[in-house]
């Protein structure tokens, strides 16, 4: 029943909101200059690796800025994609999981998403995750925008870039333009400070550099149904989901160089006694590092625009993960690592050439020269394994963006990839018509390849790696259609279909000494259609989305666990009580998802509500509260899990302080 009546609020809302053709144009008399610019053409840089146009853009793309990342009161990258159209995230109370147009089985480490953080690439040479949590290492508050750029992108980007690729454009210090402080307490003890100082200074030289630290006790009791027996203390875990995290971020500009650096880690406690351990356990941790430095050279000479990258990165894991032994038996815990650490270079090319072509050219080579991982189990040395192999991989690709027409033209890319036991080429095509500057028409065609990780490689063959694996692929095809309508409305639609083929697959062996081993062993084909509306009319902004989707085991026949047909989303924010205050709601529902035991995980609503208000001089108030109805739902577990699903977090409030120093 509610979740009947908050559908049936909204769209009565919505429809008591948006305007008729006759009304829109004297409510423009309300706005001033900057309400009017609010629902603009935002400009997208990793779609073609270049700023241009989303309506331009070959790719169908969101873009959620700064101000909304503010307003929703987002905390995480997590929090940011769940609310995107198409994406949906799960959380095991270890780590969070990015499902894309239906596709987030069940134990896959977010490898099919590349994450970049203003092009840099974020996923780890080790498992090739993309972290989207605490985990990420870069603090939410310091993210200018976040393109979301959706289906194929190999042939710009090479492996991972499957699904989708996500760029976090951070803020420089024109951007954060002062010193920003903040501070927040809420439920289950958490706790949030951040500060930043930036600033472009007359002499061109433009700094950021921001630093915070968030930590959470998590719930004191969680019951556990599949551990409910009187020796695994009746299901209950107690004081066992505490997380802790830091992050530091600092950038230099100057004349076209600019120097970056990064550096996150962050410790968690885990309840759900996963991978067989023992129940109600402290010892069960998992620790991530991540940290990166990178260089880069941007300039125009004689028309051709340069730029050049260098960089270098490492990434750390360990886990202990506590077992129990019978009485006078030796051993009681695992502790599992990963260590990696990596360093490559980019030289890209971008010209205007004759017949109204923009080449844009390139070239990339990484040298993951350490990929260890390991395990030591305490009192059992025989049982004890480590490997630490390198890998090398190199790429050159090409676009042609060719102006057919002034209102019709195509993109054309290719890129070659070269690793050791394999090479890939990925052609990528898009014909876009946009009969007015605010409307576009889009086909798109892309390929992509996902490379068998360190981890799939090396892991449960004890680091004697398989060179029988090979790269899973995809083919898709997509129509986009998107519409400008004045500076109020927005509104795009899409229909994809999608064809996966050799995916890599975790099954048992009985070939293999080991238990289990990696294999190309999975087709998938998926369908889906994609709406969405914005618009800002009477003070009033909004966002309206709803996806159907359907993912098949070609094998099975079986629609794909953890993959629901339906989403919808809806948020609207508008001016508080005062000046400058606002109120942002946001719903999110997601459709009934299978579990792998082949149970139906229900449907559910959530509704978060943010709240800001000024209370002086550069100061304002923030609350919040998630899922402010206390709806019950759960995710699919993993085959690591003894539990089918895991149970999520109820209403969660938060609290906190916001002090802006602008610079004049």
């Amino acid at each position: 029943m509610l979740r009947r009546y908050l559908a049936a609020i909204a769209l009565m809302f919505i429809h008591a909101c948006l305007p008729t053709a006759a009304d829109a144009q004297t409510a423009f008399s309300e706005f001033t200059l900057e309400e009017l610019m609010s629902i603009e053409i935002e400009p997208v840089f990793g779609a073609s690796k270049r700023l241009q146009p989303v309506t331009e853009a070959p790719a169908s793309v969101t873009i959620v800025t700064a101000d909304e990342i503010a307003r929703y009161g987002y905390r995480t990258l997590a929090d940011v994609l769940r609310s995107v159209r198409g994406f949906y995230v799960s959380n095991d109370r270890n780590y969070s999981y990015l499902g894309a147009r239906g596709f987030a089985r069940p134990g896959d480490f977010n490898t099919r998403i590349l994450l970049l953080v203003d092009g840099h690439r974020m996923n780890d040479s080790i498992y090739e995750q993309a972290a989207i949590g605490r985990d990420f290492g870069v603090d939410a508050s310091m993210f200018e925008r976040v393109e979301i750029i959706r289906g194929p992108s190999s042939s710009l980007y090479g492996t991972s870039a499957f699904l989708a690729v996500v760029n976090v454009i951070m803020q420089n210090g024109a951007d954060v333009n002062g010193v920003t402080v903040s501070a927040d307490t809420g439920t289950f003890g958490a706790r949030n400070v951040h500060a930043a100082v930036g600033r472009k200074l007359q002499s061109g030289v433009d700094f950021s550099l921001s630093a915070s630290h968030s930590a959470s006790d998590g719930p004191a009791r969680l019951y556990v149904p599949a551990f409910d027996a009187p020796e695994t203390n009746f299901g209950v875990a107690e004081h066992l989901d505490d997380e802790d995290a830091s992050q530091l971020f600092g950038r230099l500009s100057f004349q076209g160089v600019t120097l970056t650096a990064a550096f996150g880690n962050r410790t968690k406690g885990v309840p759900t006694a996963s991978y067989f351990t023992a129940f109600n356990d402290s010892r069960f941790r998992t620790a991530d590092q991540r940290g990166f430095v990178e260089a880069d050279y941007a300039r125009t000479v004689k028309d051709t625009h340069v730029v050049l990258r260098a960089y270098f990165d490492r990434y750390e894991y360990s886990g202990t993960y506590p077992y129990d032994v019978e009485e006078g038996e030796p051993g009681g815990a695992i502790r599992d690592y990963a260590s990696g650490m990596w360093a490559g270079s980019e030289a890209r090319l971008t010209r205007s050439v004759a017949w109204r072509q923009k080449l844009s050219a390139g070239g990339e080579f990484r040298d993951n020269f350490r990929q260890a991982q390991g395990a030591s189990t305490e009192g059992i040395p025989e049982l004890d394994f480590a490997t630490n192999r390198s890998a090398r991989v190199g790429a050159v690709y090409l676009q042609d963006e060719i102006m057919i027409h002034p209102r019709l033209h195509a993109s054309l890319g290719l890129r070659y990839d070269a690793y050791a036991g394999f090479s890939k080429a990925t052609p990528r095509a898009a014909l876009i018509l946009t009969p007015s500057p605010k409307q576009a028409v889009k086909y798109l065609f892309g390929t992509a390849f996902r490379a068998p990780n360190a981890y799939e490689l090396d892991y449960f063959s004890e680091g004697t790696r398989d060179e029988t694996l090979r790269p899973e692929s995809i083919t898709s095809h997509e129509l986009v259609w998107e519409r400008y309508t004045g500076t109020w409305l927005r509104t795009s639609a899409s229909v994809y279909r999608n064809h996966v083929s050799k995916l890599l697959t975790l099954d048992a062996d009985p070939d293999r000494s080991t238990e289990y081993i990696f294999a190309n062993r999975g087709d998938v084909r998926a369908a889906g259609v994609e709406v969405e509306g914005e618009w800002r009319f009477r003070r009033l902004e909004g966002l309206a989305s709803y996806t159907y989707q359907r993912t098949t085991d070609l094998e099975t026949r079986m629609q794909l666990t953890n993959s629901p047909r339906q989403a919808a989303k809806i948020r609207f924010s508008t001016p508080g009580p005062v000046k400058g205050a606002t109120i942002a709601l946001e719903t999110q529902y997601l459709g009934s998802r299978t579990t792998l035991a082949g149970n139906a995980v229900s449907s559910f609503l959530t509704a978060n509500l943010t709240f800001v208000e000024p209370v002086a001089h550069g100061l304002d108030l923030v609350a919040g509260v998630r899922n402010m109805f206390g709806a019950h739902y759960a995710d699919p577990g993993s085959e690591e899990h003894r539990q089918d699903v895991i149970e999520q977090d109820g209403r969660v409030f938060t609290v906190g302080l916001r002090w802006r120093l602008r610079n004049k």
